[in-house]
């Protein structure tokens, strides 16, 4: 884990959870399954741009449920970029992506990429272009 805080987030630890992704609970429920306390969560729109005001309601919240720590994941820390986080704890969670059934998935992906048409053929040069008269 990615953190912003003075070493690593104990698992065991109680946290509270920032989350502006298309499906926050599942980021959640991952958190708990980890090993986190989940004492709080707060959940934004996916690809919000957090701001001041964001992260005065995040620490308060946060304190509020007794965390210590802010747990995010690194698209959304990312966009905590702009912001004065100085009094916020927050700390990076990286998310992971499988496929599954992966052999059933490779297999459908290469029967689509034959069986796609070819692409429409392009004339050479750069384009047409209006002509003067």
């Amino acid at each position: 884990m990615n953190t912003g805080c003075d070493g690593p987030v104990p698992s065991a630890g109680v946290v509270f959870a920032v989350a502006a992704v298309a499906r926050p609970q599942r980021f959640f429920d991952d958190l708990a399954v980890a090993g986190w306390h989940v004492a709080g969560t707060t959940v934004f729109r996916d690809h919000h741009r957090f701001t001041g005001l964001d992260v005065t309601r995040i620490v308060r919240a946060s304190a509020a449920a007794g965390a210590r720590v802010v747990l995010t994941t690194d698209k959304d820390a990312v966009r905590f970029g702009a912001c004065d986080i100085r009094h916020l704890p927050l700390a990076a969670v990286p998310l992971g992506v499988t496929i599954e059934p992966e052999t059933e998935f490779c297999q459908w992906l290469i029967a689509r990429i034959r069986t796609r048409p070819p692409a429409p053929q392009q004339p050479p040069g750069p384009g047409p272009w209006p002509t003067s008269r």
